[in-house]
């Protein structure tokens, strides 16, 4: 299976490296992680520079001026080439093993959704969200 990660980004320097960083401990790999900056002035491109730098061929940034988040995703869609996608706001970072976890249900299904929870940045827990159990139509 093959999953690209793309990853919208407006001003988040600060947060962009978690992010980035629990993508690379998935236990199974993301084919390409697709880092799009759009118009940052923090420092933002300079984290991705970096990332490219540490993992090439892994790791791509686009830069485009400021146009808003759906728009950095569309340009994320398309210059990826992955089978699937994982969208990953700056600001969040992926479940351990959450990747390997969603590939057994990829065989028979047109999207994979999953739980979420929101934690406060000093670790607070403020949902829990179970989307698995939620009924689905498509």
């Amino acid at each position: 299976m093959k999953v690209s990660v793309i990853i919208p980004c407006h001003n988040v320097a600060g947060l962009l490296p978690q992010a980035l960083r629990s993508v690379h401990a998935q236990t199974l790999p993301a084919a390409e992680v697709v880092v799009v900056d759009d118009g940052s002035t923090d420092g933002t491109w300079a984290v991705i520079e970096e990332a490219m730098a540490d993992h090439p061929g892994l790791v791509r940034g686009i830069r485009q001026e400021n146009r808003g988040a759906c728009a950095a995703r569309n340009a994320g869609l398309r210059a990826c080439s992955g089978e699937w996608v994982q969208f990953l706001d700056a600001d969040d970072e992926l479940f351990p093993g959450k990747l390997e976890g969603q590939a057994p249900f990829t065989a028979e299904a047109d999207i994979v959704v999953g739980d979420y929870e929101q934690v406060m940045p000093d670790g607070l827990l403020l949902t829990v969200e179970a989307l698995y159990d939620r009924p689905w139509m498509a």
